[in-house]
């Protein structure tokens, strides 16, 4: 016997209520004097027997009702033959009672138990032809919700039709059948986990259930069902319905791995195909800008891949930015079933802008109808080096750091660090001059002008990064930038600058943020070679502890700052307090480890970490270059207006965290819509929300409609026993699947039973109690007597006379 609500079978425990009120129900006997009453006492001694046993009865009734109670609860399953047996017995239990009520003229009891006879009479399971036809076994359905699922054939788009079907087959299943449900992407979702009576929550998930814009992983979905049967498996037959529109691109991806199924498990398997096999369909697939960051108030191209909806027919394909049309063209494909496309277009105001690639001509996927791409405008690829004029032996100040930034050779454009080098000596510096740079490095230059200062502060507060390295040519200039006073968002630089200092002995590098993007990307090789490098010379900084936005990332071995970072509006100041020269330190030696750290640093500044990489239906950690104010980044999804809330990750980010600075991460969960998402937050102390934009595209190999032949996809998911068919009643696999007897649930007869028990409890209860009140005085009596007999035998022969 089985049961679907196993755990309320606990419910039993509470059958030793009624003994419990029983015990402390019982009343003692008051005795009392009274004459000698023998032969009262002999006859008396019968019914008090009769009485125990009628009590005993209803404690039993009692007893039996409230295990009655918690078994109907438990909605016990068990086969027909047991079945009809226990309808049975009950029903001459009933008619028994509604008999003994009858003959004692308790009327109402007795009509009372032949209504409930008739109506165990009437619920009695008998076999119609539907229930001898239903299907019974074990069964997992698993629903492809791939992107190609949702092509609009004639009677609805595919998932539609497999969901009908799906739906249908439940309908025919018999109420002992266990079901199961996954829905099936590149990951395998296990809607209902478990082999199942309970029908209606796969209804209710199957009907909630729409097409995704991901691919299939055939083999993982059909691993997941052999691992709920091997699970759960009972003796009945097991079989996997497999939804699905047999696409190429899956089944090519299972037969470059491995075969899709283990064989571990003897279920069958019925592949239901719902598609058609005369799909066309158009998509805009891919799209390429030249980088990330692309110049503000300029031009830019975007080259995408489209697959024509005809082959033999011009294209239309759109190009629109932050919503409106910027670009289109029409395109003719000569024969080829995907063309490259360029747009050209403008790249706005500095800031964010998101774009798609556009087919206007719909077809009957619309899912992959657009190409979204997301960039933002600023300034160009390029970064400048102020440093002092170069020494007899041309190794100045920024000779090292020319070496790790420039290119190569002369023919490449940019350097290793993604951004072309521009080395001047120090000089002033105008708005417009800074604006042709996305990186500014001062390499030890010396004084700068107050005006050239204030166009640094500007630069930087929208969005520049400034690398400042300290020497013996830093002067007082510098340390006026360090103070609140003189900015809006405080200090221009992370702390008060003093002045060079030689340390005697020459310190190593301490790591003081290991997990800091300028270090995140350094191997273990490269730590190790940092930590053992000796530091000669420093210029001292004080931190400034108000400044919230300030941290230190190294420093000497003696605690003296050596790398420290600081927020300033949009932009960023990375400040070293050594010269990138061999006077002071011997990092330039540490080849390795030097160009890693410049590398990585100069990608911060210039914010080519922000790349984000999203894939549908998988989580991904979002970098931020600066930790929000509140702990809250807002997440605004296409086509939602309220946005979601995400947090920071502090488990991640423990420092960062607590004291607001520097970049932190956010957990972002999986992403089921294709479009333009947008996160923002505020920074502590910015005039403004900053924000980033993602672009999240459906999955460009489920766009192309090509059906597997039956012999490659029957090869696939070997070495299960396949069968492909287009409708569940074609499929004689299934009907051969209704081995085993029938198992009904067995709620109804006992909750029948149940109210049958509560009648005859209450029967005998009136009885007893009639009985009880009837013979109260000679029971009494009776107690009392059985008391003082002792007393009375042993008495004086001459007091009993005188009493008689």
């Amino acid at each position: 016997m089985e049961f679907l609500s196993a755990p309320l079978l606990w419910g039993m425990a509470a059958a030793g209520i009624p003994v419990i009120i029983h015990l402390l129900g019982r009343t003692r006997p008051v005795p009392h004097r009274f004459p000698a009453m023998r032969f009262i006492l002999r006859s008396q001694k019968s019914s008090s027997r009769a009485l125990k046993l009628k009590h005993f009865l209803v404690l039993l009734l009692r007893i039996l009702a409230v295990v009655g109670i918690a078994f109907a609860l438990a909605r016990p399953m068990t086969g027909s033959s047991e079945l009809s047996a226990g309808w049975i017995a009950g029903g001459i239990l009933i008619a028994a009672l509604s008999g003994i009520a009858l003959y004692h003229r308790e009327f109402i009891t007795a009509l009372m138990g032949l209504l409930v006879l008739a109506g165990l009479w009437h619920s009695y399971p008998a076999e119609t032809p539907l229930a001898q036809q239903a299907l019974r076994g074990d069964y997992v359905l698993v629903m492809d919700q791939s992107m190609s699922m949702g092509y609009l054939e004639p009677d609805g788009t595919r998932f539609d039709l497999a969901r009908r079907q799906a739906q249908q087959f439940l309908d025919r299943l018999a109420p002992d059948a266990r079901v199961a449900l996954i829905l099936a992407t590149e990951n395998a979702e296990r809607v209902q986990s478990r082999l199942s009576y309970r029908h209606e929550i796969v209804r209710q998930k199957l009907a909630e259930a729409q097409p995704t814009g991901r691919g299939l992983d055939l083999a993982q979905a059909l691993q997941a069902a052999q691992e709920i049967i091997k699970r759960d498996r009972s003796d009945a037959g097991a079989a996997i319905l497999f939804f699905t529109d047999l696409q190429a691109a899956a089944i090519s991806r299972v037969l470059m791995k491995a075969p899709a199924a283990t064989g571990d498990t003897a279920a069958k398997l019925i592949v239901v195909d719902v598609a058609s096999g005369n799909a066309k369909n158009g998509a805009a697939l891919s799209g390429r800008l030249s980088a990330s960051t692309l110049p503000a108030e300029s031009k830019a191209t975007i080259t995408a891949k489209v697959r024509p909806l005809d082959s033999e027919h011009a294209c239309l394909v759109e190009l629109y930015v932050d919503g409106k049309k910027l670009a289109q063209k029409l395109v003719e494909p000569k024969g080829q079933p995907v063309v490259d496309v360029e747009l050209e277009f403008p790249t706005g105001v500095a800031g964010s802008h998101s774009g798609r690639v556009h087919l206007p001509d719909s077809d009957r996927l619309p899912l992959d109808q657009d190409f979204h791409f997301a960039y933002s405008a600023g300034r160009p690829p390029t970064a400048l080096i102020l440093e002092r004029p170069g020494q007899a032996d041309g190794k100045g100040s920024g000779f090292f750091l020319r070496a790790a930034l420039q290119p190569s050779s002369g023919e490449e454009t940019l350097g290793i660090s993604g951004l072309a080098c521009v080395v001047e000596p120090a000089g002033a510096l105008t708005q417009a001059k800074l604006s042709k740079y996305r990186v500014v490095i001062l390499a030890d230059c010396g004084p700068l002008t107050e005006s050239s200062w204030s166009a640094l502060q500007q630069w930087t507060s929208e969005g520049g990064g400034l690398f400042v390295w300290l020497g013996p040519r830093t002067d007082g200039s510098f340390s006026r930038y360090g103070f609140s006073q003189h900015a809006a968002y405080n200090g221009l630089l992370p702390g008060q600058i003093g002045t060079p200092f030689v340390l005697q002995p020459p310190q190593t590098i301490a790591v003081t943020q290991p997990e800091h993007p300028v270090l995140a990307h350094a191997t273990p090789g490269v730590s190790s070679i940092l930590r053992e490098t000796p530091v000669r010379q420093i210029v001292k900084v004080t931190p400034d502890a108000r400044d919230t936005t300030a941290a230190v990332i190294l420093s000497t071995s003696d605690s003296s700052p050596l790398l420290l970072e600081k927020l300033y509006g949009r932009g960023r100041v990375l400040l070293a307090t050594v010269d990138p020269t061999l006077e002071t330190s011997d990092l330039p030696k540490r080849g390795e480890a030097f160009v890693t750290l410049l590398l990585d640093s100069v990608r911060l500044l210039s914010g080519e970490e922000n790349g984000i990489r999203a894939r549908l239906g998988f989580p991904f950690i979002l970098s931020i270059p600066s930790a929000p104010e509140d702990g809250q980044v807002l997440w605004r999804k296409p086509g939602v207006d309220k946005p979601e809330i995400l947090r920071v990750d502090t488990s991640v980010n423990l420092k960062t965290a607590a004291t607001q600075t520097g970049p932190v991460t956010v957990v972002v969960p999986a992403i089921d819509t294709p479009g333009i998402h947008s996160f923002s937050w505020s920074p502590p102390g910015a005039a403004r929300p900053l924000s980033k934009l993602l672009a999240v595209n459906a999955e460009a190999g489920e766009s192309e409609l090509t059906k597997a032949s039956p012999e490659l996809a029957l090869k696939a998911m070997s070495p299960l026993k396949a069968q492909i068919v287009k409708t569940i009643g074609e499929s004689t696999v299934v009907a051969g699947n209704n081995g085993g007897e029938q198992r009904r649930e067995l709620s109804v007869a006992l909750l029948l039973i149940l109210f049958a028990l509560l009648l005859a409890e209450s029967f005998f209860s009136n009885r007893l109690y009639k009985n009880e009140v009837e013979s109260s005085t000679p029971e009494t009596t009776v107690q009392v007597e059985s008391n003082l007999e002792p007393a009375i035998q042993h008495a004086p022969a001459e007091k009993t006379d005188a009493a008689s």
